[in-house]
């Protein structure tokens, strides 16, 4: 569906003034910013800005834009459904009418419909059922990568759909063949749901040898959102981290062994050894995943402060940040912490006062660091210096 206008606009707001009232938003009616958005391929400026305009008052025009769920403009249908997703949890009221658009003849009004109850989350999972039955007689790839994302916002909610999301991973559902992407989009969509969806970790370690970069990470990503109940994944995951080719795919499986956190020695030595890796994003998150261990990661705090010396800055967060969640154990890195507080990044030195925090008592000789950068400090930092002295000074 192409979101111009089909019609003149006269002809729409004769839609919106017999489905629905026509309210006056930010000095203009409703079917005049509604037109705009629709006719984005003409002016995408004006289109940005009706979009995010009605976006803003969306909440307040709930009972209107639910209304035109049942336009008989294409166009509008799908427009309504976008602008309700926006909404989030607040726009929970039209789930019934977002359930019945699902089944809108045009693929792309009903994509927007699935996405929309994803927005809206755990409160449309009495749209479960639906999406189910969907998924399996849904012959449009985008409608279907549309009814997986809903599955996957709506979360542990959806549990009933692992099944079918699983057959999703494997590239086949009723006999109908998922392409790569589709696939990836069902792996993200298990992690979602999380430790529910652990009858599916068998297939995800099964695909982390697709040889599709997309499919792989998001596997990945998956096993790490179901959590702990993905321990058996551990060793697998250890070597996708020691040997995949891509570095998005090395970081995503550092980024899951923490979210597993289990077999803590063999995950913590594969970790630490990625400190090392040529890809800065991979030692940052290799950094930030074994903090996830907690007091059990404390031998690697010495390696956590070299690395708080790293040239990339997002490596030196991630170091500060994992020092953070180990927490007191992580006390010897104090002074390196401390001299983090003068880092040229800004992201490391909040960080680093986090992590101080987190540290605790342990870190009173940051003390003085922390009291000197809180004179000329003002708003959110210096709230985050406050919270950081007052969590140290507490006997």
């Amino acid at each position: 569906m192409k979101r111009f206008i089909c019609a003149s606009f006269l002809l729409l707001g004769m839609v919106l003034t017999t489905e629905a009232a026509d309210p006056t938003v930010e000095g203009r009616k409703l079917s005049a910013w509604i037109a705009e958005i629709n006719n984005h391929d003409v002016d995408p400026a004006k289109a940005e800005k009706a979009t995010a305009v009605l976006a803003k008052n969306a909440e307040k025009l709930l009972p209107e834009l639910t209304s035109l769920l049942t336009s008989g403009d294409e166009d509008t249908r799908g427009t309504a459904a976008d602008l309700i997703g926006t909404l989030g949890e607040k726009g929970k009221a039209a789930v019934p009418a977002l359930v019945k658009l699902l089944g809108d003849s045009v693929v792309e009004v009903r994509t927007s419909a699935a996405l929309a109850l994803g927005q809206i989350g755990p409160d449309s999972k009495e749209a479960v059922p639906t999406l189910i039955k969907m998924l399996r007689e849904e012959s449009k790839p985008l409608a279907r990568r549309g009814v997986i994302t809903a599955m996957g916002g709506i979360g542990p909610d959806a549990k009933e759909a692992v099944p079918v999301l699983t057959n999703a991973v494997k590239g086949t559902v009723n006999k109908h063949k998922f392409d790569p992407e589709t696939r990836a989009v069902a792996a993200e969509a298990l992690g979602h749901i999380g430790p529910e969806a652990k009858s599916a970790v068998p297939t995800l370690i099964a695909a982390l040898h697709e040889t599709n970069v997309e499919l792989r990470t998001a596997v990945v990503e998956g096993l790490g959102g179901i959590g702990p109940d993905a321990k058996e994944a551990v060793k697998p995951l250890i070597k996708v981290l020691a040997g995949d080719k891509e570095a998005e795919v090395r970081a995503a499986a550092a980024e899951s062994l923490g979210q597993i956190h289990a077999s803590p020695s063999d995950s913590l030595a594969a970790l630490q050894k990625a400190f090392e890796d040529k890809e800065p994003e991979v030692r940052a998150a290799a950094a930030e995943a074994v903090g996830e261990f907690g007091k059990d990661a404390k031998g690697q705090v010495p390696a956590l402060i070299k690395l708080l010396s790293d040239p990339e800055a997002d490596v030196r967060t991630g170091a500060a940040v994992g020092l953070g969640s180990i927490g007191p154990d992580a006390a010897e890195a104090v002074p390196a912490l401390t001299r983090a507080l003068k880092d040229k990044t800004e992201a490391v030195r909040e960080a680093a006062i986090e992590a101080l925090g987190d540290i605790g008592t342990g870190a009173s000789s940051a003390l003085p660091a922390l009291r000197d950068m809180l004179k000329n400090a003002k708003g959110t930092l210096k709230e985050h210096l406050e919270a950081t002295i007052k969590a140290i000074e507490e006997k």
